[in-house]
C-alpha cells in the first residue's frame, strides 16, 4: 500500500502501521489524535496530513527522513520544534494553531523548504533572519502583526 486515507474518523491514536513500511502518503486529518507517535517504521513516508486533530506538540518525527509535506493545521500547537531532522521537507502547514513566536525554525537545516503556512496564529513579529529569505514563501495572514 502506498497511500492510506483515514480522514474523518474518530481515531484517537496513531497505531498499527508497522506493517506498512512503504507507505508514501498518510492522511489522518479530522480525527481526535492528541500525539504524533508510532511512525518510526514509515521510512518511505513523504506526506503526513494531521490537520484538525488535538495535537499540542510536534515530536516523534525523526525517522521520517523522506517527508516532504507536513500538515498540522487546526491543532493546538504552541511551539515550532523538532523539525530540524526533516531535511527534505518542502511544505510545512501550521495554520490555525496557537503559535506566538517563530524563532525556532532554522531554515538553514531545511534546505528544500519552499513554503511555510503560519496563518491564523498569534504571531506578532517576523525574525530578522527570515526578512532576507527569498526562496521560501511565508504565509502569515491573520496574525497579530
Amino acid at each position: 500500500m502506498r497511500k492510506l486515507d483515514l480522514k474523518w474518523n474518530k481515531i484517537t491514536r496513531i497505531e498499527n502501521l508497522d506493517k506498512m513500511p512503504h507507505l508514501k502518503v498518510l492522511k489522518l486529518s479530522d480525527n481526535k489524535i492528541s500525539q504524533i507517535e508510532n511512525l518510526d517504521k514509515l521510512l518511505d513516508l513523504q506526506e503526513l496530513h494531521l490537520w484538525k486533530n488535538e495535537i499540542q506538540e510536534i515530536k516523534n518525527l525523526d525517522a521520517l527522513v523522506n517527508l516532504t509535506t507536513l500538515s498540522l493545521s487546526g491543532n493546538k500547537i504552541q511551539k515550532i520544534e523538532n523539525i530540524d531532522t526533516l531535511t527534505r521537507l518542502q511544505k510545512l502547514d501550521l495554520e490555525k494553531n496557537k503559535i506566538k513566536t517563530i524563532e525556532n525554525i532554522d531554515t538553514t537545516k531545511l534546505q528544500h523548504l519552499k513554503e511555510i503556512n503560519l496563518g491564523r496564529n498569534k504571531i506578532a513579529s517576523i525574525p530578522q533572519v527570515w526578512q532576507n529569505q527569498t526562496k521560501i514563501v511565508f504565509k502569515l495572514s491573520n496574525n497579530l502583526m
